[in-house]
C-alpha cells in the first residue's frame, strides 16, 4: 500500500509542506537577526524612510478607535491622571512615544521586513498573528481579536507605505487613550 497517508491528496501534502516551509524561511530569517553583524538593516527597509512625516498623521487616527475597543473590551483602572505634573507626562509621553516605538519597530519595522523577504506577502499574517498571539496573556480572546486586527491593519500600512511612523503614533495614541485619558474620564 505504500507510505500514502488515506484521504489526503498530492496537493494536501503540497500545501501542508509549503506552510511548514515558509515557518522554516521563517525562524531561518530571524535568526540573522540575532547576529546583526551578519546581516545590514537599511533604516528604510525596516520602516525608518526619511519621506515627509505629515502623510503619516492620519494613519495615527488608527489609534482612537483601537484605544476606544481596548478600553471597552478592558476596563482598566486609571493609572494616572492626565495633568501637567511631571509624573503624568513621563507616564503619557511613554506611553505615547516609547512603548509604540519599541513595539512597532521590533514588529513592523525589524521582524516585518525580515519575514517578508524570506516568504512574501504571507509575513503580513505571520507577523500580524504573532503580535497577537503576545496578547493571549490577558485572558481575553477579545483582545487578542483587537490585537490580531491592529497587528494586520498596522502591517499592510507598513508595507504600502514603507514607514513605520504612522503606526508607532497610532499605536501610542491607542495605549494612551485606552490605558490613561478614558479610565481618567470614566472614573470622574
Amino acid at each position: 500500500m505504500g507510505h500514502q497517508c488515506v484521504g489526503r491528496t498530492a496537493d494536501d501534502r503540497k500545501r501542508q509542506s509549503g506552510a511548514f516551509g515558509d515557518v522554516q524561511k521563517t525562524v531561518a530569517a530571524v535568526r540573522q537577526v540575532e547576529h546583526p553583524q551578519q546581516r545590514q538593516l537599511a533604516p528604510a527597509s525596516i520602516g525608518l524612510a526619511a519621506d515627509p512625516l505629515w502623510p503619516q498623521l492620519p494613519i495615527g487616527a488608527l489609534g482612537i478607535a483601537f484605544g476606544i475597543l481596548r478600553y471597552l473590551v478592558l476596563h482598566p483602572s486609571p493609572i494616572v491622571s492626565p495633568s501637567v505634573d511631571s509624573p503624568t507626562t513621563l507616564a503619557i509621553v511613554s506611553l505615547l512615544f516609547l512603548v509604540g516605538l519599541i513595539q512597532e519597530m521590533l514588529f513592523r519595522g525589524i521582524l516585518l521586513a525580515v519575514v517578508i523577504e524570506a516568504i512574501g506577502s504571507r509575513g503580513i499574517l505571520f507577523v500580524g498573528a504573532l503580535s497577537a498571539i503576545l496578547s493571549i496573556s490577558v485572558g481575553s480572546l477579545a483582545v487578542v481579536c483587537i490585537a490580531l486586527a491592529a497587528g494586520l491593519t498596522y502591517s499592510v500600512i507598513v508595507v504600502r507605505t514603507k514607514s513605520i511612523f504612522g503606526v508607532v503614533l497610532a499605536e501610542g495614541v491607542a495605549n494612551t487613550l485606552a490605558l490613561v485619558i478614558l479610565p481618567y474620564i470614566n472614573a470622574q
